[in-house]
C-alpha cells in the first residue's frame, strides 16, 4: 500500500529538519501545499508527537523571530527592515523530546 503525500512529509521530517523549500522539492508540489500539509499535520499528531519549527533569523542584525505561529518564511525584519531572512525549519520531535531552536528555554 502507497503512502499519503502527508504520511511520507511526517516520515521526512523524522527524518532531520527540512525548510518549506526542501520539502517542496523533495516531494514536487507548491509551498502553498506544503504549508497546508504542515498546518494539517500539526493538528491531526497523536502519540506524543509535535511539529517544532526553528526560528528563521534576520541575516543583517541577527533578530530572532521568537514564537512564530505560521510556517511560512517572514518577508522583512521588524528591526532593520532587511528582507534577507533565513528560512525556517521543521521537523518532529517525540514529545519530551529536546527543543534545538531554543535550547534556554
Amino acid at each position: 500500500m502507497e503512502r499519503t503525500r502527508r504520511q511520507s512529509l511526517i516520515e521526512a521530517l523524522r527524518q532531520g529538519p527540512m525548510t518549506l523549500m526542501d520539502l517542496a522539492q523533495r516531494f514536487k508540489t507548491p509551498v502553498k501545499v506544503i504549508l497546508e500539509d504542515l498546518e494539517h499535520i500539526r493538528r491531526g499528531l497523536k502519540g506524543g508527537a509535535r511539529l517544532v519549527q526553528a526560528d528563521p533569523e534576520c541575516l543583517a542584525c541577527g533578530f530572532k523571530f521568537r514564537g512564530r505561529k505560521h510556517f511560512n518564511k517572514p518577508s522583512r525584519c521588524p528591526r532593520c527592515r532587511s528582507e534577507h531572512i533565513s528560512a525556517p525549519e521543521f521537523h518532529l520531535v517525540a514529545e519530551g523530546g529536546c527543543r534545538q531552536e531554543n535550547p534556554s528555554s
